[in-house]
């Protein structure tokens, strides 16, 4: 059974063309997929995972959670209008020893799609990954990059992150990610 999530969300003027709430349906994509939550100094962020469209990706995402690797890391490159890019290893923290190649997919970028970064090579994702502020200046990244997500809930906070105040898209303030955990689709830590 598919679960529909009302979401509601305080729109941007700049976004959505007017103020005020703006209701968004989020149905989630399949049951079984795993949700992870991300608090940052911003706001919390609840975002469903798409095992069934890119399962070596999830299942990396979920592993690095698990460990801990995005607790304390930043958001360290965002462009306005574009996406937020997080995930890259603390400063004297290993990096993964592993790439993983593209899981291509019709699933399009959208507001709250969440995609893993990579070099040009198409084959060499790590652990950065981004999320989509809006879809118009992203339809050439369909395809190109392995979606491997949607945000369910927290829209309010990735915008507010998305309008910080940047230097060649570096935010001028850091925009941390204090913690991530696997969690339900309400954000609610997962039982052990």
């Amino acid at each position: 059974m598919r679960r529909l999530v009302l979401l509601s969300v305080m729109a941007l003027a700049v976004l959505a063309g007017h103020g005020g709430c703006e209701e968004i349906e989020y149905e989630k994509r399949h049951k079984d997929n795993p949700c992870v939550t991300l608090e940052t100094n911003h706001g919390t962020m609840t975002l469903e995972l798409y095992r069934d469209v890119a399962p070596a990706h999830v299942d990396s995402f979920v592993a690095r959670t698990v460990e801990g690797f995005y607790d304390s890391t930043i958001f360290h490159r965002i462009i306005d209008q574009f996406m937020i890019q997080g995930g890259q290893p603390r400063k004297g923290s290993p990096n993964v020893d592993y790439t993983l190649d593209l899981e291509p997919s019709d699933v399009p970028h959208r507001e709250g799609t969440l995609a893993m970064a990579r070099t040009p090579d198409p084959n060499s994702a790590g652990t950065q990954f981004y999320i989509v502020l809006t879809q118009e200046r992203t339809k050439h990244l369909d395809g190109q990059y392995t979606v491997f997500g949607h945000l369910i809930s927290g829209y309010e906070v990735l915008h507010e992150i998305g309008a910080v105040k940047t230097n060649k898209s570096v935010p001028l303030e850091p925009v941390v990610l204090t913690k991530a955990f696997m969690s339900d689709v309400e954000g609610n830590p997962e039982k052990e």
